[in-house]
């Protein structure tokens, strides 16, 4: 690649998205530290500054980055998963000014039923919260606490907050 090639694909990485006619997006697989849900928040908070730097448009993290995949009997702990809300409302507070559009895993507690859950995040709004199909690689905590997967409602008076 030359300089004139290089100076061009600088160029286009700093033109705002709309005017390049596509979206680009970015997937982050952290290293999630097991309950450790601060030390997960930040370095979600990290992933998203760096894909903000990147002029991505849609993030997406896996499946319950926010507490590990692994925490079995501490899904079922109504302060470990309050928390893990808790650490959702201030990833999307602290995200309010960011034009990503953002996918977060999360497990929820919805109506007495145990979700691993994907949130949509924008502009400082909880767009949804969604339930994920089990699967033969769902931890069997979730198979067994867990209902008919089901949009969660967050405009109703049942929801999870």
């Amino acid at each position: 690649m030359n300089k004139k090639d290089f100076s061009l694909k600088n160029s286009l990485l700093n033109l705002p998205i709309i005017d390049l006619s596509f979206l680009r997006c970015v997937a982050f697989s952290i290293n999630a530290k097991l309950a450790d849900i601060d030390a997960n928040t930040e370095n979600i908070l990290n992933c998203i500054k760096r894909a903000e730097d990147l002029n991505c448009n849609i993030v997406a993290f896996q499946s319950l980055a926010l507490t590990g995949n692994s925490c079995e009997s501490l899904f079922l702990d109504s302060f470990f998963l309050d928390k893990a809300l808790s650490a959702l409302l201030s990833i999307t507070e602290k995200t309010k000014t960011s034009n990503l559009l953002i996918f977060l895993g999360l497990p929820i507690k919805h109506e007495g039923n145990l979700y691993s859950a994907i949130a949509g995040i924008h502009k400082g709004d909880i767009l949804f919260i969604n339930a994920l199909t089990p699967t033969k690689n769902t931890s069997k905590i979730f198979k067994r606490y867990s209902a008919e997967v089901t949009e969660i409602d967050l405009s109703c008076e049942k929801n999870v907050f």
